[in-house]
């Protein structure tokens, strides 16, 4: 205590002289307002230099305490989502800066600045009066906010500041929203709206940037407190430290009337670490339609103190957000008739204190304004929200400081004449939350960064590697794209880094170049396929292994699958340099196997890793042909055989009374199948799009030896058709009774159909193209022939059967079929430009 009384005394006799200096050399005794404001105009990046308004107030030497008020960007979808924060845009941006020198209006300062700042933000140089020791007789408060500067109080003491009165901005941060324009409406979802169409009171001012057309309604925007909607709604409070309370309700002659009041403002507290400082939001305005509503009142301003020591006595540090002191439809005392809305209250604002140490008992209060009464009679209006508790910011814990941190209470009904539901209500108005406390708390400082960027630049081919470059810049921009101060990469390549630091200046990284390591050689074929083994035979085969790149790579090991052996190489490790070694594979066909595996090859520098190689074989006993036959015929003919036969490949034991299914395809418009020799047709289907004939053949009895053997044939009718050959396709052998399967190889046979010669001295030409069209098909009753104009003039038609004789004879193009029996027929018609023909199916009829 002995030394305590020794600080006051000699604080007291420095007290007595003034300082006229920048320099704090002596005490000060100080009251009113202390600070002055310049507003920024201009910013110039990178040179540590700013242009203000008006620069009078500054001169080489002054500290300023740089900080812009606004600029957040909201969501301004009209929904109840409206107001939420999506960017700052660094409001709230705060720091202290000295002047270096002054030209003209052109303020340079000795170094750049820790946050990136934004004129159309609304930014001011406060200039911080210094002090050696200082003694507040008086209360020291701020400039009021006038929308572009003031609202701040900023105080350095080198040694010892005396509290012997107040430093106080209460009320002096962001403006409260005016009550709305007179007018009868019932609109409880107005989220935001211009403020001159009367639908709502207008929002609170805070750090959004306000739109004119969205200007009022019961959203909030940022810290700023929505404005009541229409039916006399209460505007809610404003947000800081934490969020303000929330308007009363409409009038409930409104349906509905509830939940019409103004949002409370938003908090602003998790941006405050890292020295962002707000003002209190205002509070919204109520709604009228008797003009007997009132408006919202103003936050807290911003006060930053800092010193050696605080010595408390009577006086405190405040910033409390202002309540609305009028109340609605009340006038000289007595409540009015009808009535309209109330306003809500500011928040508390924010408080800095920067002590070594603390004397007596501190109060810091940054408590929320209290939201407006109410005094309608006999009307239920909505009374204000209470404004939330700001934030108090310490940069170490004191154990003499009283905070007051609560938010302020809602208005409520204060005439009895509105009944026991209502009288003495909040009518839906809430208390605005407690504010924040942030301790402890470091000022940053510039600090020039070197750009480097650090990280491996060699990869293996599966891996990643971290290029991180210097952090703290304000924004980075890869080559790549990515914007974090660190990427992963994955691919080889040139990676190049650009940064800016928060005063604006720029630097680029020199180019770091990627690259990723070749550790694997490469094969010289996709795949190892022995194809087909017989059973007791050996068979080698070779891959490659191609190592095309600088560096080595080490193979420790190269295992083959089960049932095949590495004739070579056979040593290892094995190095490759820009080198290829052969692997030859061996497999002995010992018993009946499929191998569908992989052949290993690990490999251990530069990247360890395993790297898998397919191989594929077949080891089987029995290889035979399954032959179709080749046939010549003229079309017509009846009982045209195709041979079916089996031949053995193979040294193992001949195959006799084998069963099976036998699938093949031939053209339906050459043949026409009736029978086999041996077996049983199951099914004979004939596909639409291709015309071809799809069959099964169901045969016993097939003998598989070294000669070719019959096993059966397929007996039917050829037709006559525009073209002469079809393949006989043999899709599959489907075994179904047999001691052992062999592997087949298809041998496909041919079927040839020859015209047949009609008489007469033109020769008939097959239709291509649309010269002659015959309907219906089938046909049952008539056949009418549409000849093109350029075959000429009709003279003759003729229907033949597939033996070549004529059934009908006509002159005319309507040719009469009733009689015939079923089946494929030949139409020839003769005309001025030739003969041609068109087979034409005859369906006749069963009644």
């Amino acid at each position: 205590m002995r030394i305590i009384s020794i600080i006051v005394s000699v604080m007291f006799l420095l007290c007595s002289q003034r300082v006229y200096s920048q320099l704090p050399v002596a005490c000060e005794q100080v009251s009113g307002i202390v600070n002055s404001y310049e507003a920024v105009v201009q910013i110039f990046p990178c040179l540590r230099a700013v242009r203000t308004a008006n620069a009078s107030g500054l001169q080489p030497g002054s500290r300023v305490l740089m900080i812009q008020m606004k600029g957040a960007d909201i969501n301004e979808i009209v929904d109840s989502t409206f107001g939420s924060v999506e960017s700052l845009r660094s409001a709230g941006a705060a720091e202290y800066l000295e002047v270096q020198r002054i030209a003209n209006d052109t303020v340079v300062f000795t170094t750049p600045w820790v946050h990136e700042y934004n004129v159309l933000g609304i930014v001011q140089l406060v200039r911080v009066q210094r002090y050696g020791d200082a003694q507040v007789i008086g209360t020291v408060y701020a400039k009021p906010w006038n929308g572009i500067t003031g609202g701040v109080i900023a105080i350095d003491v080198e040694r010892v500041l005396t509290l012997d009165a107040n430093i106080d901005a209460s009320g002096a941060g962001f403006r409260g929203g005016k009550v709305s324009l007179h007018k009868d409406t019932c609109g409880t979802a107005v989220w935001s709206a211009p403020y001159q169409n009367g639908a709502a009171g207008e929002k609170g001012e805070g750090i959004w940037l306000s739109s004119s057309v969205a200007s009022a309604g019961k959203a909030s925007a940022a810290n700023a407190a929505g404005g009541g909607n229409g039916a006399n709604a209460g505007g809610g409070g404003g947000g800081n430290g934490g969020t303000g309370g929330q308007g009363g309700d409409a009038n409930s002659w409104c349906n509905p009337f509830k939940d019409a009041g103004g949002r409370g403002g938003q908090s602003m507290s998790n941006y405050v670490a890292r020295q962002y400082f707000f003002m209190g939001g205002g509070g919204g305005g109520a709604h009228q339609n008797n003009n007997q509503g009132t408006s919202g009142s103003n936050g807290g301003g911003i006060v930053v103190i800092r010193a050696g020591l605080i010595l408390a006595n009577k006086g405190a540090i405040l910033s409390r957000g202002a309540s609305v002191m009028d109340t609605a439809a009340w006038k000289n005392g007595l409540a009015q008739q009808p009535g309209d809305g109330a306003g809500g209250a500011g928040a508390g604002g924010t408080i800095v204190v920067d002590a070594n140490v603390i004397t007596g008992q501190l109060v810091v209060d940054v408590r929320g304004g209290n939201g407006g009464n109410q005094g309608a009679r006999y009307q239920s209006n909505g009374p204000g929200g209470g404004g939330a508790g700001g934030v108090v910011v310490l940069t170490k814990n004191h154990a003499s400081v009283k905070l007051l941190i609560d938010g302020g209470i809602p208005g409520v009904h204060v005439s009895p004449e509105t009944g026991n539901n209502v009288y003495k209500s909040p009518w839906g108005a809430t208390v605005g939350d407690s504010g924040a406390i942030i301790t402890p708390f470091q000022w940053r400082v510039f600090s020039r960064r070197t750009l480097e960027v650090s990280g491996r630049t060699t990869i293996c081919p599966t891996d990643s590697t971290l290029l991180a470059a210097t952090p703290g810049f304000l924004r980075y921009q890869w080559s790549s794209g990515e914007t974090t101060s660190s990427i992963t990469v994955k691919k080889a390549g040139l990676y190049t880094v650009y940064v800016t630091d928060s005063s604006g200046c720029s630097d680029q990284s020199a180019q770091i170049q990627v690259t990723v390591l070749p550790s694997w050689p490469q094969f010289s074929r996709p795949a190892i396929d022995f194809g087909v083994i017989e059973i007791g035979s050996v068979s080698r085969s070779t891959v490659w292994l191609k190592h095309m790149y600088e560096g080595s790579v080490t193979i420790t090991s190269i295992q083959p699958p089960s049932g095949v052996r590495l004739v070579r190489p056979t040593s290892f490790p094995i190095d490759l340099a820009r080198d290829s070694i052969e692997v030859e594979l061996e497999i002995i066909g010992a018993v009946d196997a499929t191998i569908n595996d992989s052949l290993e090859i690990v490999v251990q520098q530069p990247c360890p890793g395993t790297r898998y190689l397919p191989v594929r074989a077949t080891i089987n006993a029995e290889h035979a042909y399954v032959i179709g036959g080749v046939v010549s015929e003229k079309a017509g003919t009846a009982n045209v055989a195709i041979p079916l036969s089996f031949q053995h490949d193979s040294p193992t034991p001949e195959i006799l009374g084998a069963y099976g299914l036998i699938h093949l395809r031939i053209d339906s418009r050459l043949y026409v199948p009736t029978g086999l020799t041996n077996g049983t047709i199951v099914s004979s289907t004939v596909d639409s799009a291709t015309k071809m004939r799809q069959m099964v053949l169901d045969v016993d009895g097939i003998n598989i030896t070294r000669t070719p053997s019959e096993c059966t044939r397929i007996l039917g009718s050829t037709l006559l058709a525009p073209f002469e050959t079809s393949p006989v396709i043999i899709d599959t052998v489907e075994w179904l009774q047999i001691s052992r399967k062999p592997r087949i190889t298809r041998r496909d046979g041919q079927l040839t159909v020859k015209g047949i010669c009609y008489p007469g001295s033109r020769a008939i030409v097959f239709i291509d193209g649309p010269i002659m069209r015959v309907r219906p098909q089938p046909a049952s009753e008539h056949i009418v022939l549409d000849v093109h104009e350029r075959a000429g003039t009709l003279e003759l038609v003729q229907l033949y059967d597939l033996h070549g004789r004529i059934v009908r004879t006509s002159t005319e193009s309507v040719l009469d079929v009733q009689g015939l029996g079923t089946g494929l027929y030949l139409l020839v018609g003769t005309t001025t430009g030739g003969r041609w023909a068109s087979p034409v199916r005859i369906q006749a009829d069963e009644n």
